[in-house]
């Protein structure tokens, strides 16, 4: 059943999710974890960015692994930047894995959202937390993207027009890309006992569905719809893009992300809680 939706209901509960996250101990081992990673990522590869793809030995080892299919990554106007997209894409998925985890779970055993059902519906409380957890993974992301484009204009200043203008494309595409990791928490929050729990089975799903995948479409040629079905099935074919053409795979985490959604809305709608 649909029901309306209030907007100052999603509001606050979007607010309080975010509330949590930043005061939760488990929250703030996630976001420290993710703060140290990003700290020595900019520190080192991609602050070298722009003197490792100015030596042309390291420019053809990279074509060498990547059968020569690395041409227009190599050819970002800022090194910094294209050496960021490269990380963001796998790193902020994994980030949601570890943030993200306990948007139901712990509070469904322990009863409390019968407390939060006093103030607001279901259907309100699944889309709320959902967009408490989109908008923290938005901010993780503007923030280390701005990092980026900060180092990359110290090395040179005329580097700061070219990477807001790569950034434009840049940020929309990431939001995107862990649009479905977000869904697929939320599901297994309600579903599972603990954020504990949830993690194993993304790793399961993400992993071993992926192998089960892969070994399928060897055996029986390529399956599109099934070669679609995990999330993040969608990131090599991201890498080595550029400009607008970030956005070329949005289609498919899009996709995925309304299946999971719809299906976790539905459990949602007819869970004890």
């Amino acid at each position: 059943m649909i029901y309306r939706i209030r907007l100052s209901a999603l509001r606050q509960v979007a607010g309080f999710e975010l509330k949590k996250t930043f005061s939760g101990t488990r929250g703030l081992i996630g976001l420290g974890a993710f703060l140290l990673i990003w700290l020595v990522l900019l520190i080192y590869p991609i602050g070298s960015a722009a003197h490792w793809l100015s030596q042309p030995g390291f420019v053809d080892m990279v074509r060498a692994f990547s059968d020569g299919q690395a041409d227009i990554i190599l050819s970002w106007q800022v090194p910094e930047l294209a050496m960021f997209w490269v990380f963001a894409l796998y790193l902020f998925p994994l980030s949601v894995l570890t943030v993200s985890a306990d948007m139901f779970a712990t509070d469904r055993q322990m009863g409390t959202l019968r407390f939060v059902l006093q103030r607001a519906s279901r259907q309100e409380i699944f889309w709320g937390r959902l967009l408490g957890h989109l908008l923290l993974q938005a901010t993780l992301i503007l923030l280390a993207m701005m990092a980026t484009l900060l180092m990359a204009s110290l090395r040179d200043n005329s580097n700061l027009l070219s990477g807001l203008t790569e950034a434009l494309w840049v940020f929309p595409a990431l939001v995107i890309n862990v649009l479905p990791y977000l869904a697929l928490m939320a599901v297994l929050s309600v579903v599972c006992r603990s954020a504990r729990t949830s993690i194993i089975w993304a790793v399961i799903i993400l992993t071993l569905g992926g192998l089960l995948i892969q070994l399928t479409m060897h055996q029986f040629g390529t399956i599109p719809l099934l070669a679609d079905a995990i999330p993040g099935s969608q990131l090599s074919a991201m890498i080595n893009t550029k400009g607008i053409g970030v956005m070329s795979q949005a289609l498919t985490p899009v996709v995925q992300s309304i299946i999971l959604l719809v299906a976790g809305i539905y459990i949602f709608a007819g869970k004890r809680l």
